[in-house]
């Protein structure tokens, strides 16, 4: 991350805090990495959405098909394309927080910034603070890409609607929690 937004991102908390406080409250993990699930699955399904489907890639070497012809694949569902995309997703998580809405007291994990701006919902949740400074976030992120990356790589394949709702079931299965989009 470079200087000026690693100072913007200084500035961001420092102003955030101000508009919402900061607390400390043990929350349920296995919400935490549930909802962590959605957003990264949502980021991937966004970076793979962004890529044409009409773009193919050369696969098998110099292998030939039963046409003599060299097999391709649509590089957005390629293997190479999917695993570079979930090795750099959790990236992101380093700018997300943990966050209570302060009306409905819902836990949501939310991006500091949107669009470059300061996220407007901050004004409205307060700041979930944990003993490893939200670095939780991130780890949960290299959990889920590491443990279900065939799954998730699988879901993608078979088409993009579903892949989030089908890798996040796997990740929320044994929890009673349900996002809001699962309700």
């Amino acid at each position: 991350m470079n200087e000026t937004v690693r100072s913007y991102l200084i500035f961001v908390l420092c102003f955030s805090y101000s508009l919402s406080q900061v607390i400390h409250e043990e929350v349920n993990f296995k919400k935490v990495k549930c909802l962590v699930c959605k957003q990264v699955m949502g980021d991937i399904v966004e970076a793979v959405s962004k890529v044409s489907p009409h773009i193919t890639v050369n696969v098998g070497g110099y292998l030939l098909d039963s046409n003599d012809k060299q097999q391709s694949v649509r590089y957005r569902t390629s293997e190479r394309f999917l695993t570079e995309v979930m090795e750099n997703v959790c990236d992101k998580m380093d700018d997300y927080v943990k966050a209570k809405h302060r009306q409905t007291g819902e836990i949501m994990v939310i991006p500091l910034l949107n669009g470059g701006q300061m996220n407007t919902v901050m004004s409205e949740v307060d700041i979930i603070q944990d003993e490893n400074l939200n670095k939780s976030l991130r780890l949960y992120c290299d959990e889920i890409v590491e443990d279900y990356d065939e799954i998730i790589i699988g879901q993608i394949r078979n088409g993009l609607d579903s892949a989030k709702n089908k890798v996040c079931d796997k990740v929320c299965e044994h929890t009673d929690y349900k996002t809001k989009d699962e309700l």
